[in-house]
């Protein structure tokens, strides 16, 4: 066991980050670049899927206007209902949550966090979803990229 963790630790330890950033709503984050390639943009730019070159990990970010003025209690728990059973790991905070468990067979991971600025609130999001397997891996990854989630000015 100690030397799985070892060799996971030094995994992760090599991993290279790039920063994706979005001009049309104001945010940035970090993904693992030397792990996931960046996929094209959606039309309507409001974020990008990131994907591992075997397709088994998924990272998704986006923004979005509240257009239908929810509160974030109404968003969390709608968001909650991706998630096969009860989470692992929540927390609901005053401008922000983040939520884990499991998601048809993979671990699942999102991130939520609200960005206001003088025409309203923004909603700027990340999920991730990986392998059970791979947990010891993709966890110090997550926590790195949802550290790294935040806005900034509009145009950058």
């Amino acid at each position: 066991m100690g030397l799985t963790i070892l060799l996971a630790a030094a995994a992760v330890s090599q991993v290279r980050y790039s920063t994706y950033s979005n001009g049309r709503f104001g945010y940035s984050i970090d993904y693992p670049s030397s792990l996931l390639a960046m996929e094209r943009a959606p039309e309507n730019d409001d974020g990008r899927t990131f994907r591992s070159k075997d397709g088994s990990v998924e990272m998704r970010v986006w923004g979005q206007y509240n257009v239908l003025f929810s509160t974030l209690g109404e968003y969390y728990a709608n968001s909650l209902k991706v998630l096969d059973g009860k989470p692992t790991y929540s927390k609901l905070g005053e401008r922000d949550y983040a939520f884990s468990g499991y998601r048809k067979g993979k671990i699942y991971y999102e991130r939520l966090y609200v960005a206001t600025s003088a025409d309203g609130d923004t909603y700027l999001t990340f999920t991730v979803e990986y392998p059970k397997t791979k947990r010891s891996t993709w966890d110090p990854i997550v926590a790195h990229i949802a550290r790294s989630l935040k806005s900034i000015p509009l145009g950058q």
